[in-house]
């Protein structure tokens, strides 16, 4: 009947008896002490006790002191120390966020850099050199864009209905085109106020978009949901605790539905993402392999402690020389792997793996493994292609696409790899690195627009 369960702001008060190995607890109400009773029994008659509160959720702050002492002071110092080292860190990702911006998006429209990359991404999908796509060629960029079909079929018809065009095909004003009604919806929504001053837990609503923040591991088993760092899902439920504050938040990802707490999630209305408009046009960018900060291309370069992302494409930086320009028989590169993320309780798995300097990458083949010297399981031992996952240090790995594979990010380095093999004599040399690589050829890769059309088949 008394309620045990402490509420915010109450002050507990717990005796030891050792004498009598019990624990009794106390709760002031009104200015007064309240008995709550004796609530441990047969405590440990040796070694020492230490006080320890276990919040019930996620983001609660409890201040430990002496009896002489009375900790809602030192709570109160500490709620404001925190909220103003979080307001602050809060401004500081706003402003990154508003750089990244100015990279991409100017008045309402691309930039001219941007403008100059999104034509050498189209030229990616054009074959023979022709300037326009195809109904595949075309289905294939709007699906590595993450564009729906439903919106080039309406490309396609507008394009029936006008005189003086090919309905057929698709040229670059075409995808230019729904490239900037998005940013269109983007200024729109940035008019809305998307300040919450902090309080983001109370801001949620069904059908926001949300992401997870850094360090959510930390909240629940929010690293079990489908939900991964990067992407994207939508609030369907929201579940109330006690106090009306919220206690859970369901999301819709990839047509599965997960719980997770309030401090795991941030959404659009924070401020603390990026616009939908400016958040598309980074995932266009990084899916071909551009660096949305630089819009330079990644592909060949060294994969560092800061340049990887989740879902990237590497290959090893040395690969056998025999199976250098072997393809599986379902027409992708062998020695392709893509960076996954680790799931751990043990802190962020991107901060820890870049503070080691190791990623963790998937990948179908042996010849990726051989290339990155790591150890393989029975299953790819036995079989030509198996799913395995392995760590890998980024010190192993380069950056490619699905356009680059293993031919685009070497082939032009080949010429330059024999001269110098021949000089140092090296030419019976049974491997390719990298490393032995001028960077005057960096060039080579954004002239390289040939498409390998066994590498999208898959798509």
């Amino acid at each position: 009947e008394d309620n045990v369960l402490f509420g915010s702001r109450q002050v507990i008060t717990c005796v030891v008896d050792l004498e009598g190995r019990t624990l009794t607890f106390w709760r002031e109400e009104g200015g007064e002490n309240k008995l709550l009773g004796t609530l441990v029994s047969n405590i440990p008659r040796s070694g020492q006790l230490y006080p320890i509160v276990v919040p019930y959720n996620a983001g609660s702050t409890v201040a430990i002191t002496g009896m002489s002492a009375n900790p809602l002071p030192l709570l109160t110092s500490f709620a404001t120390d925190w909220k103003q080292a979080q307001l602050e860190k809060d401004a500081l990702r706003r402003k990154d966020l508003q750089a990244d911006r100015l990279v991409l998006v100017q008045n309402g429209s691309v930039t001219p850099a941007l403008f100059a990359v999104l034509q050498e991404i189209f030229s990616y999908y054009c074959a023979n050199g022709d300037n326009r796509l195809n109904r595949i060629e075309a289905s294939r960029l709007w699906y590595r864009c993450g564009l729906t079909l439903s919106s080039l079929e309406n490309v396609f018809d507008n394009k029936s209905k006008c005189t003086g065009t090919d309905p057929n095909y698709v040229v670059f004003n075409d995808f230019y085109d729904l490239i900037h009604s998005v940013l269109v919806e983007d200024s729109k929504y940035l008019q809305t106020d998307t300040t919450c001053n902090g309080d983001y837990a109370a801001s949620f609503e069904v059908g926001e978009k949300v992401e997870l923040v850094e360090g959510y591991e930390r909240f629940g088993d929010a690293t079990n949901g489908p939900l991964l760092p990067g992407e994207r899902g939508t609030i369907v439920e929201l579940q109330k605790g006690p106090s009306g504050e919220r206690h859970s938040i369901r999301v819709l990802y990839n047509s599965r539905r997960w719980w997770y707490q309030p401090q795991a999630l941030v959404g659009e209305k924070s401020g603390l993402t990026d616009s939908p408009g400016v958040w598309f046009l980074k995932r266009v960018l990084r899916s071909h392999g551009y660096d949305y900060r630089t819009l330079r291309l990644l592909v060949g370069n060294q994969v560092s402690t800061s340049s990887w992302q989740v879902g990237d494409l590497v290959v090893p930086k040395k690969l056998p020389r025999e199976n250098c320009n072997e393809k599986a028989e379902h027409g992708i590169d062998e020695a392709v792997g893509r960076i996954i993320s680790e799931s751990s309780t043990s802190g962020s798995s991107a901060t820890r793996s870049r503070v080691t300097g190791s990623v963790m990458v998937e990948f179908v083949s042996g010849t990726f493994a051989e290339g990155a010297s790591i150890q393989v399981g029975a299953s790819l031992k036995e079989k030509s292609f198996s799913l395995e996952s392995r760590r890998v240090p980024t010190s192993r790995l380069v950056h490619t696409s699905a356009f680059h594979g293993i031919d685009a990010a070497q082939k032009p380095r080949a010429a330059s790899l024999a001269a110098r093999s021949r000089k140092h004599g090296r030419g019976e040399s049974k491997s390719m690195d990298l490393d032995d690589i001028s960077s005057t050829h960096s060039g080579d890769f954004a002239d390289d627009h040939s498409i390998d059309g066994s590498v999208l088949s898959d798509l």
